[in-house]
């Protein structure tokens, strides 16, 4: 029924061209460009009927919901790793020590390494070590050939070759 309606208006325009003709006199041309015009009106008109848009439609109000956000990750940032030191090797000024006799005193100096305090291993029982600083004194004990060995905080050590004879000689 609508669409008859629709149709019918559209005769009426084209009577309504007819209608100006007659009442000016002159015959009534309708240009190509107002028959394609209302050729594309009556093409819309039939769209809006069709999908229910026209007059009269009282559908569901449509409510748009609010776009909703999202939260984008934010980045962690990588942590910077903390440079180590390397280990400086330790070193000593003597490598090898030779005893003559028990209770004689030698020093060595550690002229390279990481930080102390140092600490001495082996050679119990042949020579006796303290540190202090960078100064190691070593006392002979007894007749033995060992290493003796200094250790530092950063797990490097070096070693010294010690050889304590006592020859006794006899004196006649």
């Amino acid at each position: 029924m609508k669409t008859r309606r629709m149709f019918q208006g559209i005769r009426t325009h084209h009577s309504i061209g007819y209608a100006l003709s007659m009442h000016s006199g002159a015959p009534a041309t309708i240009s190509s460009r107002a028959r394609q015009f209302w050729a594309q009106c009556a093409i819309l008109a039939v769209a809006v009927v069709v999908a229910g848009c026209g007059p009269g439609y009282n559908g569901p109000p449509v409510t748009l919901a609010p776009p909703v956000a999202t939260a984008s990750p934010t980045p962690t940032p990588t942590p910077t790793p903390t440079p180590t030191a390397t280990p400086v090797p330790l070193s000593l000024l003597l490598t090898t020590l030779s005893f003559s006799a028990a209770s004689q005193i030698q020093t060595d100096t550690i002229i390279d390494g990481n930080p102390g305090p140092y600490v001495s291993s082996g050679c119990a029982g042949i020579v006796t070590a303290a540190v202090s600083g960078t100064t190691v004194t070593i006392t002979s004990v007894a007749a033995g050939i060992c290493t003796l060995t200094l250790s530092d905080t950063a797990g490097t050590h070096a070693g010294v070759a010690i050889t304590v004879s006592t020859l006794s000689i006899p004196v006649q």
